[in-house]
């Protein structure tokens, strides 16, 4: 009606969009020889606190935010199995914000560790309660140290989680 009646000659926007040509991003898979090439990458660089979290971070499949929001009191070593509880979460502004929450209500549950992420767990708070006098169950797991300082930060940025797995896999040439 709109060609033979008023003239218009209307084009499909979309006519020269192929479907089929669009790239699709795919995940990395890492298979077992390439997580230790990056543990053993990332002892090197950052040390064993760093090693954990990554192991942790296959192990769990937890979202980056909810490891970095992760506290001792819901950590149990002997039960072998940490509660998904806390987010930390980074604002516009560059604040941290602690939610009480995660994501989606499925991500808040009991999560099942193993045996070796178990011992990691018990060497790194048992270093945290030696050399932090402020140590307690409210304690964020993953904290670096300062050794300029001689003391623990308070918690880890979650984004600093990714950019230590980006340089870690980068220098283990993955």
């Amino acid at each position: 009606w709109l060609r033979e009646e008023r003239g218009v000659n209307i084009v499909d926007p979309c006519i020269r969009i192929n479907v089929r040509k669009t790239k699709t991003a795919k995940k990395k898979i890492f298979n077992d020889m390439a997580k230790h090439k990056l543990l053993r990458q990332a002892m090197e660089l950052y040390g064993p606190m760093w090693v954990t979290l990554f192991q942790f971070y296959f192990e769990s499949l937890c979202r980056r935010s909810e490891l970095a929001g992760l506290k001792w009191e819901y950590v149990d070593i002997p039960g072998r199995k940490v509660y998904i509880k806390n987010t930390l979460t980074v604002d516009y502004q560059r604040n941290v914000v602690e939610r009480d929450v995660t994501k989606t209500e499925e991500s808040e549950a009991w999560i099942p560790i193993s045996e070796d992420i178990a011992k990691q767990l018990l060497r790194l708070k048992t270093k945290q309660k030696l050399t932090d006098t402020g140590f307690c169950t409210q304690c964020y797991v993953f904290r670096e140290y300062d050794t300029a300082f001689c003391k623990w930060g308070k918690y880890i940025y979650p984004e600093a989680i990714s950019q230590h797995f980006r340089y870690a896999c980068t220098k283990a040439g993955l």
